[in-house]
């Protein structure tokens, strides 16, 4: 809101001609007398300077216009307040309004927007850290931690994080911690028998993942390391080694990293 014209005096450049008709001396007079009238009430006296008198009558006529221009706009305000806004084809109130709900909007916006940043930057699960936010980076020290006998993850990538993702489904309700001693507990897919052994985006493949839990690679017999996860203690046939292998050779790096199986 503007302020009050009570609490200033406004010149206009129409009362620059006679303003230079006076000399500096009769300037400062005038302005002093004004400005004690507006702001104290007290009447200027000019009686013994005519032309200055004249010009004072002049600029304190158009401020009191001003002053009474005020007063007329603030009584249809309070009016059109006490009515429940605006007149009718006051397009200066039409225009407030439209103005604010476009901000209303954008803003409303923003904050959808923000809110939907912090759900596709965050995910929900019960397999990390009780029901707390998805933490990539704990997923990968886990692994690192867990399963010492492959390959420590150097590198989080965009892929490796859509993989642990994706993993969080395929595991259910079994912890990344459970998954990652099975891999560990297995002799074929630590490499402890043979020369090829898993990697971390291998064991993060749907297909290979379902046959990591389903047991197709405890061990069999004593060597079993991982009794407390149910389902049948079996080791790869020499015959699916052997189709692996080829696979291996065949696919290559692909292979390696579960996008074949």
């Amino acid at each position: 809101m503007a302020d009050k014209p009570n609490t200033y005096i406004r010149l206009y450049f129409s009362n620059l001609a006679q303003l230079e008709r006076l000399s500096y001396e009769q300037v400062g007079r005038l302005t002093i007398g004004i400005m004690r009238l507006k702001a104290r009430g007290e009447p200027p006296d000019f009686s013994d300077d005519r032309l200055l008198s004249v010009v004072a009558e002049g600029i304190i006529g158009r401020i009191d216009e001003d002053y009474a221009a005020y007063e007329r706009k603030c009584a249809v305000n309070r009016e059109n307040g006490a009515k429940g806004g605006a007149p009718k084809g006051n397009t200066n109130a039409s225009k407030t309004t439209e103005t604010t709900d476009r901000l209303k909007t954008t803003l409303n916006k923003k904050e959808k927007k923000k809110e939907s940043n912090k759900e596709n930057n965050t995910i929900h699960t019960s397999t990390v850290a009780d029901g707390e936010r998805m933490n990539y980076q704990a997923v990968v020290s886990s692994f690192n931690q867990i399963c010492v006998s492959l390959s420590k993850v150097q590198k989080l990538t965009d892929t490796r994080k859509r993989h642990i993702k994706s993993a969080v489904k395929t595991l259910g309700s079994m912890s990344f911690e459970e998954y990652f001693h099975m891999v560990e507990a297995s002799d074929f897919l630590t490499g402890r028998k043979g020369d090829w052994k898993a990697s971390f985006d291998w064991i993060l493949s749907p297909a290979n993942m379902v046959k990591v839990i389903e047991g197709n690679y405890r061990n069999s017999g004593s060597h079993n390391r991982n009794k407390s996860v149910g389902g049948p203690n079996t080791e790869p046939s020499s015959a699916q080694r052997e189709q692996e292998e080829l696979l291996r050779q065949f696919f290559g790096n692909d292979y390696a990293a579960g996008e074949v199986l």
